[in-house]
């Protein structure tokens, strides 16, 4: 792609309307020991130490930054790691500053990826209130989902899914479904594809 300086002001300008980010504030942190986890190994980069997740003040600088530059329709991605492990007053701080920070007729679009496991009744009212489209990651049914997603105990993890997926529905929340392809599900595709419909 072109560089921004190459660009006209109205080209800056109508590539900015389209521009999005991607945030991973939680950095490669997660409830989850999924065995097919590509940030396993990025944890110990970070051995005892939170310093790699966003901070109250970078989040504000960023978020505001970013609402500032964007068009009128400013577009975040909120993925991990697991974003839900900084809480749900982070991203209730979020919004806030999202609405403190927008210029008037901006329509902020928020997008979370997350495994669901802490996913509750509270975080659904929120994620419905504002209008979060949530990607949840559930790999099919009970015994392809538990061949890979174990939490740190080794336990299973698809009956704490299911969970959410009742609990998205009962709260109004837009969800769509990621599902990791692996060598163990690649010829179970149809009893999947099923499983989902």
């Amino acid at each position: 792609g072109m560089s921004m300086d190459a660009m006209t002001e109205q080209e800056q300008e109508a590539y900015l309307q389209r521009l999005g980010v991607l945030v991973k504030p939680a950095g490669p942190d997660c409830n989850l020991r999924c065995e097919y986890c590509f940030y396993r190994p990025k944890l110990s980069l970070y051995p005892n130490s939170r310093r790699h997740q966003m901070s109250r003040e970078v989040m504000h600088k960023f978020v505001g930054d970013y609402m500032q530059m964007a068009g009128m329709n400013p577009s975040f991605g909120w993925q991990g790691g697991e974003p839900t492990t900084l809480g749900l007053d982070f991203f209730r701080r979020v919004v806030a500053v999202q609405m403190q920070k927008a210029k008037p007729g901006q329509a902020i679009a928020n997008g979370f990826q997350t495994n669901g496991v802490l996913i509750d009744a509270d975080w659904a009212r929120f994620l419905h209130r504002y209008n979060f489209l949530v990607g949840l990651s559930l790999d099919g049914p009970q015994y392809v989902h538990d061949y890979y997603r174990i939490d740190m105990g080794k336990r299973p993890t698809w009956d704490r899914v299911m969970r959410t997926v009742k609990t998205l529905r009962e709260h109004q929340v837009e969800f769509n479904i990621l599902c990791m392809v692996t060598a163990f599900s690649a010829d179970k595709a149809t009893e999947i594809y099923d499983f989902f419909m």
